[in-house]
């Protein structure tokens, strides 16, 4: 399953959790901006068994269920069963060019 907007998740380990009030925060996905491009958001874990958000939908509202936001929503959905079985996709790793060879070297 793919995050339908557009949410890539981290390898457990690979971003320092946080601890705030007691809980643990281990960040899970990153998220892009969609108004813009050059900034991402974090969905963390919480070792509370909830996640959070760094954006501010989630950040600036608290309805009476708890917060949320379109990035938990979609995390929840489609990355997190992924995280929790530990399938998070490894980056390729980039080619690199074949050094050349010059003559006379």
């Amino acid at each position: 399953m793919a995050s339908s907007l557009g949410g890539v998740l981290w390898k457990p380990g690979a971003q320092a959790p946080s601890i705030i009030g007691g809980r643990t925060f281990t960040p899970a996905a990153s998220y892009p901006s969609s108004s813009d491009p050059k900034k991402r958001y974090t969905v963390c874990e919480v070792s509370d068994g909830t996640t959070s958000c760094d954006c501010m939908g989630w950040t600036r509202r608290n309805p009476a269920g708890g917060r949320t936001c379109k990035h938990t929503q979609d995390y929840e959905v489609h990355l997190r069963p992924l995280w929790t079985k530990g399938g998070w996709l490894e980056r390729a790793p980039v080619a690199s060019p074949a050094p050349r060879h010059r003559p006379g070297s």
